[in-house]
């Protein structure tokens, strides 16, 4: 008795699964080509990998893309990846690598399992739709994840500049401070300056020399102050 279609891809979905040098493969290709990934540890990069093969797999099984809501695994990485400093592109793009390689050996095992051209073009239908899915959640979250961190940033900048204001700050503290948030011109005044007093200079005629010539006017008797 023949095998039904659903039977057919749960048996190629095993091959798969079981298939020890696509991880490796996919990890090569993202290295390879997608810029970003240079401090993602290899161990990362291997397990979130797998996680998106799962996804890849659970999609073709079900022979339908889930929603974005339902894709926590998109979560998962773009998170993990904006703490190691990859941008949301990089990371889809490495998603699309992903899935393509995955599709690259289903395609390849097809034939000789008998599945017809309609249920080949339906893998490439289900994974292309699959990545508008992932793709919609995880620039959600890596937008609320940006803004989150850019609201704590400014969190952090009010505080150092109060404390620079309130409690005083020793100078390196303060240049470092000023450095790290963008701050021109925090430095402590320089010697000499007395603050309060801007601009100020000695009144008309108040140095020694003024008092010299009013002691010589003395002497001579037309000191025109009254006797």
């Amino acid at each position: 008795m023949p095998q039904t279609p659903a039977a057919i891809i749960r048996e190629l979905v095993d091959t798969l699964e079981q298939d020890q040098t696509l991880v490796p493969e996919v990890a090569r290709a993202i290295r390879d080509t997608v810029p970003g990934y240079e401090n993602v540890p290899e161990s990362s990069l291997h397990s979130s990998i797998g996680r998106n093969l799962d996804l890849t797999f659970r999609t073709i099984l079900a022979d339908r893309a889930p929603d974005p809501g339902e894709i926590d695994e998109a979560e998962e990485l773009a998170l993990e990846r904006m703490a190691q400093g990859v941008s949301i592109g990089s990371v889809l793009a490495g998603f699309r690598i992903c899935m393509r390689v995955f599709l690259g050996r289903l395609l390849a095992l097809a034939p000789d399992q008998g599945l017809s051209a309609d249920e080949v073009l339906a893998f490439s239908t289900q994974l292309w739709a699959l990545g508008d899915s992932f793709s919609t959640r995880a620039v959600v979250v890596h937008q609320e994840g940006s803004i989150a961190q850019a609201l704590a940033a400014s969190s952090r900048r009010a505080r150092w500049i109060r404390d620079a204001v309130l409690t005083g700050l020793i100078p390196t503290e303060l240049r470092a401070g000023a450095a790290a948030f963008g701050v021109p011109g925090a430095r402590r005044p320089a010697r000499g300056h007395r603050p309060g007093h801007p601009g100020r200079h000695p009144s008309p005629g108040a140095g020694p020399g003024h008092r010299h010539r009013r002691r010589r006017r003395s002497s001579r008797g037309d000191d025109p102050r009254p006797r």
